[in-house]
């Protein structure tokens, strides 16, 4: 009688200790799920649009991406890379996306259109003018492939250095914004900064670079320059737009979304005579329009070596060799003679100034010169769209 009841006990014990287990188990799940439900689900919001035309209002029906913080290639390389591929990646599949037919809605907001997410610029600190140069070309690229202009999405609450910044170098004229004015610079102090410039011709190539020219004499007006470092900046400024405008576009990209222009901006400091250039373009790239790959390109491993070591795979481990390769003379993809004279007469001019930089971000490397010390190729871990170059000159007083 008693062992009978000790059992009974026993399996009434261990019973209670499985539902205890599955309720526990049941809690969890269900908390689980409830935090994850918590941080997918988005209400729609209303949010305000600008595009030049007066303040309107959308729906968005998902969540915005945020900027990164700083928006720099040189200090905060990564980042700014792989939310710049994002930007590119999400731009591409909306131009090839087929247009579709609005849904009808019913409510209170029936009438606002409706937006998937947009990107908000209100947490960043500081843009570099390279990565303001690079997003401008993505915004215009939606404006010139698309033909509509793409709005902001609540201007009022951009922080004062993404406003500011992209003001300064043009960004809100160059989407149709803002009709753009007459004045080509805008000054503070003793930095003159000239506002982006884009194009795909001759004639608008021949502009952006006497306008570059016109910075430089700006820096002349009180001290001249000395009169090699003139020449030498008319010919590699010309030589190196040229070739900018006639070889960063191969014959064999799709002409579906393909936008032949190049984006230019440019900055002068008087006081510390600092000239800088800043040249975009969406084009092939160094590595591809390079068809004949050097062996004394292909032989130098550092891309190789620097992707084993540091334990991380990229896309394009031998791209950083190849724009070096670049850099050297004569170095082009026709075999012309008088071709490929761009980026050694760039790096030239800047040995000739004693100090400086020049700087090249294309496709899968980036490769940086300066003055006395040796060239620094890199692999980058995320790809970015065409060639960037970074120009920077101090130059010198006649003596």
């Amino acid at each position: 009688m008693r062992s009978s009841i000790r059992l009974r006990d026993i399996h009434r014990a261990r019973s209670n200790q499985a539902r205890l287990r599955v309720r526990t188990l049941r809690r969890i799940k269900l908390r689980a799920v409830k935090a994850l439900r918590s941080k997918v689900a988005f209400r729609p919001v209303v949010v305000r649009t600008w595009s030049g035309e007066g303040v309107g209002h959308a729906l968005c029906v998902d969540r915005p991406t945020f900027a990164p913080k700083v928006l720099c290639f040189a200090t905060n390389r990564d980042e700014t890379l792989s939310f710049l591929h994002m930007l590119f990646s999400r731009i591409e599949t909306a131009l090839a996306a087929p247009k579709r037919l609005p849904r009808r809605r019913t409510g209170k907001r029936k009438d606002l259109p409706r937006i998937g997410g947009y990107i908000d610029f209100s947490q960043i600190q500081y843009i570099a003018t390279g990565a303001a140069v690079v997003l401008t070309a993505l915004y215009d690229r939606v404006r010139k492939l698309s033909g509509r202009v793409p709005p902001t999405i609540n201007l009022h609450q951009w922080s004062e250095a993404a406003f500011s910044t992209l003001f300064e170098l043009g960004f809100f004229a160059t989407l149709g914004h803002v009709v753009p004015s007459e004045v080509l610079y805008t000054q503070e102090g003793h930095v003159r900064t000239m506002f982006i410039m884009t194009g795909e011709n001759s004639a608008e190539l021949r502009q952006a670079c006497e306008r570059v020219l016109e910075l430089s004499r700006f820096i002349d007006e009180e001290e001249p320059l000395r009169e090699d470092v003139r020449l030498a900046l008319n010919s590699a400024l010309g030589e190196a737009m040229s070739n900018v405008a006639a070889h960063a576009y191969d014959e064999t990209e799709s002409e579906a979304l393909t936008l032949k222009h190049w984006w230019v901006s440019a900055s002068a400091d008087k006081e510390r005579r600092v000239l800088r250039v800043v040249a975009y373009d969406q084009g092939a790239s160094i590595p591809v329009t390079l068809p004949k790959r050097s062996w004394a390109a292909i032989l130098r491993p550092s891309a190789l070596v620097s992707t084993l070591v540091g334990g991380h795979v990229v896309p394009y481990p031998m791209d950083a060799d190849y724009i070096e390769f670049a850099m050297g003379e004569g170095k082009t993809q026709t075999g012309e003679p008088g071709r490929g004279e761009g980026l050694p007469q760039m790096r030239d001019l800047v040995k000739i100034c004693g100090s400086g930089s020049l700087t090249i971000l294309s496709r899968g490397g980036i490769c940086c010169y300066r003055p006395e010390e040796k060239i620094v190729s890199i692999p980058l871990r995320t790809p970015i769209k065409g060639t960037l170059l970074e120009w920077e000159m101090h130059l010198p007083r006649a003596m």
